[in-house]
């Protein structure tokens, strides 16, 4: 009955995108009118036709839609001066659809960029920025150059962000008309501006319309994902101890036993000793820390087995000199900035035998579904929204619109060749390789990891098959290995580096005859993850062939493969050469779909409780912010303080207890009165001191109360990440995780703005 509900709404939601595309191909086919009979404008026509509409609609918003399909002409005619062709009418449609805060799915090589910049320019129209969030900064800054010329064309500025863009530098760049920006930049500015001491150092430009790039890999496949900004603490006697420990404990499991001494949950990414195992790892440590009781080591035992068990080098992380630099998961591009939480990061390190890095505490933090959701209107694009139309729903209220392809589709895709074993499967690589090196055609071959990529390339090397390589270890020379990855016959292997996004222009002589061929090493767990690496070939009407690998060691069959999967392979003759086989690729189809119920899951669980922390840095922000911004902040400081301590249910104090925490015996008679007068009986609290005669004293009093603030906040952060993690064992004593959390959270944030009064209240007394 669900499936026959699902097959309804989908068929309605169908029915309604059709008709609304259908409005919107009446706008674009003016728009085309429009600049057919443009077609005699001069450039510094266009440019003045451009200003006229620019003040046109932000004196008269009412005339937006009968100027619409006129300024898309305008906008046409710039990227067709510059870039040498028109927006066709897909591309126009697409931009209608995101400026009204849609999410558009558009096929590999349809022109997507070109999309957000006709979006883009609409809103600089109507007086709005536009942020454009990327995946990389090498996306942006490939955008920016490219786009940069239509947008200045048409007499807007456009900004550029990226992880090298000095700080000082980044509110001019935010302040431009349009910005080009690498997500996490844009998120961990964010977070940098609140933890500023100073409104004129934050860069932040104005959350006001943003268009996000591979939408599906930065609002779905990172929404689990937090943005955390840490600080380094100091490195005691005590740290470096809990170190050597964690090393024998990384010893003592290496020594243990998959099945017999611990249970895997592939699935859940779960790890459990069992009772043999305990037994076995107090006689290899020599002392039972079990029966002791010893919480902090059944931590780090867990730290060990987790990062032994899951965190793989060359998959999930690289050592860099003594660094452990984390890979994404999805793009295969180092993140040097993120580190691991708590004793993880420590277990990895003591794992990969380098000097621990100093421990950290969580000082700013914010996933990527509560960071986008500050913008007043978030539209995105992507070659694989449509599978993940239900998440961007229930998640975000987004609605994903498929658009089919202007010059239709001629990849030809190829069904899975499964092999029984790796070895087998890497020989089919050494044979494609040679065919498309004896046909002149150009082969990108793509592994999940760094590992399997050079696994493949070592292969290639061996059989003196010349090719080049791409993954995060050598991620500065992408740009040049991506540009000569078109070339006849030659030979590319990547990682997911070389997937999404990645646009591979094909020698003139090959986009008709051979094209790209794309050879994928596994599935990924993720089927969007396996259509963006298809798409890298067959773009924009060109030829192209697909075919991914797989064998039965794979991550995806052995976590994910159902009985039917299995069944069907215990029975196959399996040659060495490989095979297609229908119901293992029906297999392949189900491991996905499980592999991403379970995630989609976590993500829906993540965000229940995320709410509870985000309107908790809602309320936390927005009071800093006042207080920075305000310059005579005496006043609301005090109102903010006696609503905290006497007006709000749960942080309240009884006038006993607080008059007990002032000491208020120590203070003298005057000072007394006016407290009493101000905390019991409402009346205003004027100052002793006034700020035009004591300007020093208010601005040392301002820096100490956002000091107070800062401490209090992260030290709330700290407790709600480590809460975050553990307060699922509640469910085993029937008790609802989120209804816990809620709780517990809720608690222990009214005890800190309780705090943070108190501390501020007593700093503030000098001026009273």
């Amino acid at each position: 009955m669900l499936k026959l509900l699902l097959k309804l709404d989908d068929w309605i939601d169908s029915r309604t995108q059709m008709r609304e595309i259908k409005r919107l191909q009446k706008i674009a086919d003016a728009a085309k009118e429009y600049a057919r009979s443009f077609g005699h404008l001069v450039p510094e026509a266009i440019a003045e036709e451009s200003r006229r509409l620019r003040e046109r609609l932000r004196a008269s918003p009412a005339d937006a839609v009968k100027l619409q399909p006129r300024a898309l002409a305008i906008g046409g005619l710039a990227v067709e001066r510059v870039l040498g062709f028109a927006p066709n009418s897909t591309q126009i449609i697409g931009a209608l659809l995101m400026v009204h805060g849609n999410i558009i799915e558009m096929h590999a090589g349809e022109g997507k960029t070109v999309v957000a910049t006709l979006a883009a320019y609409w809103q600089f129209l109507l007086g709005h920025h536009t942020d454009i969030a990327t995946t990389n900064d090498y996306l942006a800054t490939r955008d920016q150059r490219w786009m940069g010329l239509v947008f200045g064309f048409l007499g807007a500025s456009v900004g550029l962000v990226i992880s090298t863009t000095p700080r000082p530098e980044r509110r001019a760049e935010y302040q431009k008309d349009v910005t080009y920006v690498a997500n996490q930049e844009l998120g961990f500015d964010y977070l940098r501006d609140h933890l500023e001491t100073n409104v004129a150092d934050q860069v932040s430009g104005i959350f006001d319309f943003v268009i996000i790039d591979e939408a599906d890999s930065i609002l779905i496949d990172e929404a689990r994902t937090s943005l955390i900004i840490t600080e380094p603490r100091e490195f005691g006697d005590e740290a470096g101890r809990e170190y050597q420990e964690l090393k024998k404990l990384i010893l003592a499991v290496k020594q243990l036993s998959p099945g017999s001494d611990y249970t895997i949950d592939y699935r859940m990414r779960t790890v459990a000793l069992t009772d043999a195992g305990a037994d076995r790892l107090v006689h290899l440590l020599g002392r039972d820390f079990f029966k002791e009781r010893d919480i902090d080591e059944m931590d780090a035992l867990w730290y060990a087995l987790y990062a032994s068990v899951f965190l793989k080098p060359e998959q999930d992380y690289i050592i860099r000199g003594d660094k452990v630099v984390l890979i994404n998961e999805f793009t295969g591009h180092a993140m040097p900035d993120r580190v691991l939480l708590e004793g993880l990061q420590r277990a990895v390190e003591a794992k990969a035998g380098i000097p621990p890095s100093k421990d950290h505490s969580i000082i700013a933090s914010i996933t990527y579904r509560n960071f986008f959701q500050r913008f007043k209107k978030v539209s995105g694009m992507t070659g694989t929204a449509f599978a993940a139309r239900e998440e961007f729903y229930n998640l975000y209220g987004l609605r994903v619109a498929r658009l089919l392809p202007h010059r239709g589709v001629l990849r030809k895709d190829k069904p899975t060749i499964f092999f029984r074993t790796e070895k087998e499967k890497f020989d089919r690589v050494v044979w494609e390789s040679l065919r498309a090196k004896a046909q002149g055609a150009p082969l990108l071959i793509v592994g999940r990891s760094i590992a399997a990529a050079k696994q493949a390339s070592d292969l290639l090397e061996r059989e003196g098959i010349s090719h080049q390589l791409l993954h995060a270890e050598v991620g500065e020379e992408e740009s040049a290995i991506i540009q000569a990855a078109g070339r006849p016959g030659m030979i590319t292997v990547a990682t997911n580096m070389a997937g999404r996004g990645a646009d591979i222009v094909i020698d003139e002589t090959l986009r008709y005859e051979n094209g790209l061929r794309v050879l994928g090493l596994q599935h990924n767990l993720s089927r969007r993850v396996d259509e963006q690496l298809r798409g890298r070939a067959g773009r924009q009407g060109q030829m192209g062939e697909t075919i991914i690998a797989a064998s039965l060691e794979d991550e995806l069959f052995q976590a994910y493969g159902d009985d039917d999967f299995w069944d069907r392979a215990e029975k196959m003759p399996w040659p060495a050469e490989g095979m297609s086989d229908e119901i293992l690729q029906a297999g392949v189809l189900y491991a996905q779909d499980e592999a991403e119920k379970i995630n989609g899951e976590m993500r829906s669980s993540l965000a229940r409780f995320d709410l509870v922390v985000d309107a908790h840095r809602e309320a936390t922000y927005r009071l800093r912010q006042r207080i920075l911004e305000t310059d005579d902040f005496f006043k609301f400081i005090a109102d903010a303080i006696r609503r905290i301590l006497i007006v709000e249910e749960h942080s309240a104090v009884r006038p006993g207890d607080l008059k007990k925490i002032l000491y208020w015996n120590s203070l003298d008679a005057d000072l007394q009165k006016k407290l009493s007068s101000f905390l019991f009986w409402h009346r205003s609290l004027e100052p002793r001191r006034s700020r035009s005669n004591y300007p020093q004293l208010y601005e040392e009093a301002k820096k100490a109360i956002i000091r107070v603030i800062d401490s209090r906040w992260e030290r709330y952060l700290e407790s709600a990440h480590w809460l975050m993690d553990w307060i699922s064992m509640t469910s085993a004593a029937g008790r609802d995780p989120y209804i816990e959390f809620a709780r517990t959270a809720d608690r222990m944030f009214h005890d800190m703005r309780r705090d943070f009064a108190l501390a501020t209240l007593r700093a503030i007394l000098k001026l009273i």
